[in-house]
């Protein structure tokens, strides 16, 4: 479970590099005011950057210290993903090829979701330190 922990921890950094390095890529084409042209779609994926790039780190230092709080928090991201992506499938006027795209990272989301809820998962976070 510990190396299952820190594995979900490694992606959860990789997802805020990658979202940071989007977002600066994206500012820099000038990406941000197309974006804002649409609240629908503006407000939620800002607020998922934000989200990312600020609770993000602590949901992983926290995991890889196998970490209660660090399980909720890394909950609270995977949930808000599922929703965000499931939100993009079922309102976007131009999927397109986008569609496996989607999926993937639904299943991925769920998959850390699933892991996160068991009871185990809860269980080793709540417990660490009490008897290691």
């Amino acid at each position: 479970m510990k190396l299952l922990l820190r594995v979900i921890s490694v992606l959860t950094v990789i997802a805020i590099l990658w979202t940071l390095l989007f977002v600066i890529r994206f500012y820099l084409a000038g990406g941000i005011p197309v974006l804002m042209t649409d609240m629908r779609v503006a407000l939620p994926t800002m607020f998922g950057w934000l989200m990312t790039l600020l609770l993000g780190p602590f949901a992983a230092v926290q995991l890889w210290r196998i970490r209660n709080s660090g399980r909720v928090a890394t909950l609270f991201l995977v949930t808000f993903s599922i929703l965000y992506y499931a939100y993009g499938l079922l309102f976007s006027e131009q999927l397109g090829s986008q569609i496996t795209s989607l999926l993937s990272m639904i299943f991925v989301n769920l998959l850390i979701l699933i892991i996160l809820v068991l009871p185990a998962t809860k269980k080793k976070c709540v417990n660490r330190g009490l008897y290691e």
